[in-house]
């Protein structure tokens, strides 16, 4: 390791803008959240699905409004009703299949080949184990070089400062 890189005067001028455009876009999202509830507030009362073709400083706009329904169950209530035949209702959940990943990957043995990959953990559990030996996995693995940049803000002063988002920033839909 090289150590840490040093903080030139452009790099901090860099990182500077970096966290400068950060607080833009935070604010531009509350913004538009803000701006989508008052044009959602405006188009109210019109139907639940309002195509709205107008002009604006001589710019021809649409604005769009609509209800979307989201069902969310009740799944205790709904297997307590459905008793044995609750599972010929259900599908795969994704979340829950990752919470489960121990359980699922045991049940999923028999076709494992088709659903699964390889995993470093599972392989280097292996190789320990004495299932395969490390010759055999010489040479599979290949590594790429993926180059991901960001800049967060230190979280270490969290909470000694004030925050730069907004106090509200409430949803556009209801």
């Amino acid at each position: 390791m090289k150590g840490q890189p040093e903080l030139t005067p452009q790099v901090a001028t860099t990182i500077r803008e970096y966290l400068a455009v950060q607080k833009r876009e935070r604010k531009l999202k509350w913004e538009k959240k803000r701006l989508q509830q008052q044009l959602a507030e405006h188009l109210d009362g019109h139907g639940s699905f309002v195509s709205w073709h107008t002009a604006v400083d001589d710019e021809d706009v649409v604005v769009r409004m609509e209800h979307r329904e989201k069902g969310v169950w009740n799944e205790q209530l709904l297997k307590e009703r459905l008793g044995n035949r609750y599972k010929a209702v259900l599908m795969p959940d994704t979340r829950k299949l990752r919470l489960h990943a121990e359980v699922v990957r045991t049940m999923l043995e028999p076709i494992i080949e088709d659903v699964g990959s390889p995993n470093r953990q599972a392989v280097r559990q292996a190789v320990q184990q004495g299932l395969v030996s490390r010759d055999e996995i010489e040479g599979t693995l290949e590594s790429k070089i993926l180059v991901v940049t960001w800049v967060a803000r230190d979280r270490s002063n969290w909470g000694k400062r004030d925050s730069d988002e907004p106090k509200w920033a409430g949803a556009a839909s209801t």
